[in-house]
């Protein structure tokens, strides 16, 4: 079939593919957006653990500026993965 070697090919979605193929193809993209947002979201959720966790073990009345900027590092890639979820296609 040669439809389904162009879906797998890069998951692109031409317009000449059926609409099953074109589901599976949006449906496979999806994950692949939604596997990429969940990276970014732990890798935020990582740093801010570190950022606070850390610097809290050795002085924790103090908030230094490098604290505040591993938590707004965090903060950057939760929002990053929040916008790549905007790349999902509709499966209809």
């Amino acid at each position: 079939m040669e439809g389904d070697a162009d879906v797998r090919d890069g998951d692109r979605l031409p317009e000449t593919l059926d609409a099953s193929a074109r589901k599976l193809a949006a449906k496979r993209i999806n994950e692949r957006v939604k596997l990429l947002a969940n990276l970014l979201n732990s890798l935020g959720i990582g740093v801010i653990g570190a950022g606070v966790i850390v610097p809290g073990v050795h002085d924790p009345t103090r908030i230094t500026l490098q604290t505040l900027a591993w938590i707004a590092t965090g903060l950057v890639l939760h929002l990053l993965a929040q916008s790549v979820l905007a790349f999902m296609r509709s499966e209809d």
